[in-house]
């Protein structure tokens, strides 16, 4: 019985890319956990500087304000006006209405005014549980 050198070299190269699939499987499963994966927002938003650094849960009613660019609700661009009749929409289909939150970002060059136009919409809505997205600011 004669044995073939090239079938013996054949099989230790095939040998020797199980350690760097095993290499490349480990990270993409650790790339996967330690990743964050989370949709962009519709419009960049610088948002305020704050010290607070209480984090809130994710909100089924999103509201992007850009100083530029205008308002919206979970992506999509709406007028003003129509903003309280949409956040009414979202909490009647909200299947936890007592933990309806409202979710406000708005860029950190808004003016106060604009902002308070906002915050009336929501009101209008009979909506209370509000919050401002800010980033953290260092103290000192």
């Amino acid at each position: 019985m004669k044995f073939n050198a090239s079938d013996s070299n054949k099989k230790n190269s095939d040998d020797n890319l199980v350690p760097l699939i095993n290499v490349v499987f480990l990270m993409l499963i650790f790339f996967m956990v330690a990743g964050q994966i989370r949709a962009t927002d519709a419009v960049p938003i610088t948002p305020p500087d704050s010290l607070s650094e209480i984090k809130q849960d994710e909100s089924p009613a999103i509201i992007l304000v850009s100083t530029e660019l205008g308002i919206y609700l979970n992506g999509d661009k709406l007028k003003q006006d129509e903003l309280s009749d949409r956040l009414k929409q979202l909490y009647l289909k909200s299947e936890a209405q007592d933990d309806f939150l409202v979710q406000i970002s708005a860029d950190q060059d808004l003016p106060v005014a604009r902002l308070q136009q906002v915050f009336k919409q929501v009101e209008l809505a009979g909506l209370t549980r509000v919050y401002l997205v800010t980033k953290l600011k260092q103290a000192g």
